[in-house]
């Protein structure tokens, strides 16, 4: 039941957050994401690599937002014994 409510609450800020799309540089939306997960690399021993991004029409907000969740997410459940 938690998760549903998690998952609703999500939902409904992704829906009526949406706001006009704008050109934004994932590049550098992602750098900020990984200088703000700086401490979490470094203790986990983790290598994050990106090759060039394209700028894309979005919401940088919600962008920064996915880019957390995918790279906390890889951090945070990644077999220790696998080299990261």
């Amino acid at each position: 039941m938690a998760q549903l409510l998690q998952d609703l609450l999500a939902f409904a800020r992704v829906t009526s957050g949406a706001e006009t799309l704008v050109p934004v540089d994932t590049g550098t939306v992602l750098a900020q994401v990984v200088g703000d997960l700086h401490a979490q690399i470094e203790r986990t021993g983790a290598q994050v690599r990106v090759d060039r991004l394209p700028a894309v029409l979005g919401d940088v907000s919600q962008l920064r937002q996915v880019f957390q969740n995918l790279i906390g997410n890889a951090l945070k459940f990644s077999d220790p014994a696998r080299p990261r």
